[in-house]
């Protein structure tokens, strides 16, 4: 079922047109510890090649704080990090897939903000460490991809961002 909502949404992007418009710079993100509920969607939503890069940092992030090797993890947490990035892999792929009809390829570099989470989270990697990381950036992450969803001015990526805050949902619901 993931499969075919994957291949329906990518086929949405492929169909949809391309327009974009800038709406300001983005918001700030929300501190290490900001709260255990997911936030409302942004209000200021990116431009399109602004979204780009923030969702395709957000991936990284997850995929690269997932091969750092924890020292106090158990079978539980292992089994998350899989997941999480593997799924991470996924929304990679359809946010590159979408960019390239945009000529907005996704950059497999962090930005600044998101490598100083990942180095400070590889400096002491316990488990309570990765949790509190992984519900910052899915926190972000989803409000971003949410905003972005109802109010972004690309139809070719609306569907990418209403795939992606979906995942960060239940990402964020089982990090709880």
């Amino acid at each position: 079922m993931r499969s075919a909502r994957l291949l329906a949404l990518v086929g949405l992007a492929l169909l949809a047109g391309c327009a974009t418009r800038p709406s300001g710079p983005a918001p700030a993100e929300r501190p290490a510890g900001a709260g255990t509920a997911l936030p409302a969607p942004e209000a200021r939503v990116p431009d399109a090649a602004t979204y780009v890069a923030r969702a395709a940092s957000y991936d990284q992030l997850v995929i690269r704080a997932g091969a750092v090797a924890l020292t106090d993890g158990d079978a539980a947490t292992e089994g998350l990090r899989r997941t999480l990035a593997e799924e991470h892999r996924g929304l990679a792929a359809q946010l590159s897939f979408a960019g390239r009809r945009l000529n907005l390829l996704p950059s497999p570099v962090l930005l600044a903000n998101h490598q100083a989470w990942l180095d400070e989270f590889a400096a002491a990697p316990t488990r309570a460490a990765y949790l509190r990381l992984m519900r910052r950036v899915h926190q972000n992450s989803y409000s971003m991809h949410a905003g972005f969803a109802d109010r972004g001015a690309s139809p070719t990526l609306r569907p990418v961002a209403r795939n992606a805050a979906d995942t960060e949902r239940r990402h964020f619901a089982a990090l709880r």
